[in-house]
C-alpha cells in the first residue's frame, strides 16, 4: 500500500507552508499562517517549549524537566510538497516560524 504523500517532497526553498487549525484536507489560503524551516518524517510532532533555566546541569534522568507542551503539528501535502498544519497551539513555536 502506497502512502497519500509518498510523491511529496519538501520545497526546495527550504521553507514549508504553514497552517492553522482544520486538518490537512481542509488546509486553505484563508487558513494559511506563514513558513517554516522544520523538516521531519513524522507526520505528526508535539510541539515542546524548554525555558532556560539557572539551574545546575541536569542529568539524563532529568531530561524532560521544564518541557511544556505548546501544541501538535501534522505533517501533510499541498500541490506535491510538503506543508504543516498546526492542529494545537501556536505556530510561532515552530523552528525559524515567519508569520506572513
Amino acid at each position: 500500500m502506497q502512502a497519500i504523500d509518498a510523491e511529496a517532497r519538501w520545497h526546495p526553498s527550504g521553507w514549508s507552508l504553514v497552517f492553522i487549525g482544520g486538518d490537512t484536507l481542509s488546509a486553505t489560503a484563508r487558513s494559511l499562517a506563514g513558513f517554516t524551516t522544520l523538516r521531519h518524517r513524522k507526520h505528526a510532532l508535539t510541539m515542546v517549549y524548554r525555558p532556560m533555566t539557572t539551574l545546575p546541569a541536569m542529568s539524563a534522568a532529568d531530561d524532560d524537566a521544564g518541557v511544556i507542551v505548546v501544541g501538535q503539528v501534522v505533517r501533510g501535502t499541498r500541490n506535491g510538497y510538503f506543508v504543516w498544519v498546526v492542529v494545537e497551539g501556536n505556530p510561532s513555536s515552530l523552528p525559524d516560524f515567519f508569520r506572513i
